[in-house]
């Protein structure tokens, strides 16, 4: 039988409507027939292992090529979410590290303001200690005031997997988040912290003289506070997560007894070895776990009448 050949080059030649799935190259040209393909020049390189597929819809691809597009389609998917949270982490940062310039412009303000109302004067025993003060001031506010910001990117980035409406309803989250941090700051330092600090000072009396350092009395601070500012927190980390499905609030009412014992643990560890300071930071927590699951009620019902309809 005769073959009419075509010869072209591999710039300009378009191939027919047929997949092939073997690698190949050549640095001249080839000739199709009616038989097929064949080689015209010494230089082409053909992969004899590979198949050649002249019609999908006749001759579908095998299984090992469909697991191999999908295995390629799965690392490409893999490799666009990690640009993405690259991005957003970059955007984090940069946001905190602009926070924590213009926060650190104020810093001898904010320093004022907070050891204003002491009744003794703070220690120094070192040049660095101040600078190192002034560095954990910064980052606390900047790191405060940087919050919306990591929060609004990572509801950017779980946004494309949320129906729209739950974007509208977690995008709400972004300013509480802020604000029950603010709460917890504020209930640390006003409540907390003067009972806390009053207290450890009637221990000692007139039987010792009072010094304080104020690298340790920023840190003694900073654990009285910080803790909080997360804590008060988990109202919202649990709607959120119960939004996105994650979470079952009549899970955590059955699991109710092992949350009390992790946040007395909790509390122990974050306030000083007395009685009264762990009360004060156990009840709390635990009206703070308590309106958590009733809230965390309230969005999971909420999606099941909205699932149900």
């Amino acid at each position: 039988m005769s073959q009419k050949f075509i010869e072209t080059s591999p710039s300009s030649f378009r191939w027919p409507d047929f997949l092939i799935s073997g690698r190949f190259s050549c640095s001249f040209g080839r000739i199709f027939g009616e038989s097929g393909l064949h080689d015209i020049e010494s230089g082409c390189n053909i992969d004899k292992s590979a198949s050649m597929v002249q019609n999908p819809a006749v001759h579908p691809p095998s299984a090992a090529f469909r697991e191999e597009i999908q295995v390629e389609d799965q690392n490409m998917k893999a490799l666009e979410h990690f640009e993405e949270m690259r991005k957003r982490l970059i955007i984090t940062v940069t946001a905190f590290l602009a926070f924590f310039i213009v926060s650190f412009t104020f810093v001898q303000d904010i320093y004022h303001y907070i050891v204003k109302d002491l009744p003794f004067k703070l220690a120094l025993l070192g040049p660095g200690d101040i600078l190192m003060v002034y560095v954990i001031i910064a980052a606390v506010v900047a790191g405060a005031a940087s919050i919306p910001v990591a929060a609004h990117q990572l509801w950017l980035f779980i946004k494309p997997a949320l129906s729209p409406v739950e974007r509208k309803v977690t995008l709400t989250y972004i300013p509480a988040l802020f604000l029950l941090f603010l709460a917890g700051l504020s209930f640390g330092y006003f409540v907390l912290f003067p009972i806390v600090l009053s207290f450890l000072m009637s221990l000692s009396g007139n039987m010792f003289a009072t010094f304080f350092t104020t690298e340790k009395y920023f840190k003694f601070l900073l654990h009285l506070t910080l803790p909080f500012g997360v804590l008060f927190e988990m109202p919202v980390v649990m709607m959120f997560l119960t939004s996105l499905g994650i979470l079952n609030p009549y899970n955590l009412q059955k699991m109710r007894k092992f949350a009390y014992f992790a946040l007395i643990v909790v509390s122990i560890l974050i306030t000083p070895p007395d009685f009264l300071s762990d009360v004060l930071v156990i009840i709390p927590l635990i009206l703070l776990y308590e309106v958590s699951v009733s809230l965390s009620k309230m969005v999971y019902k909420r999606k099941m009448a909205a699932a149900a309809s």
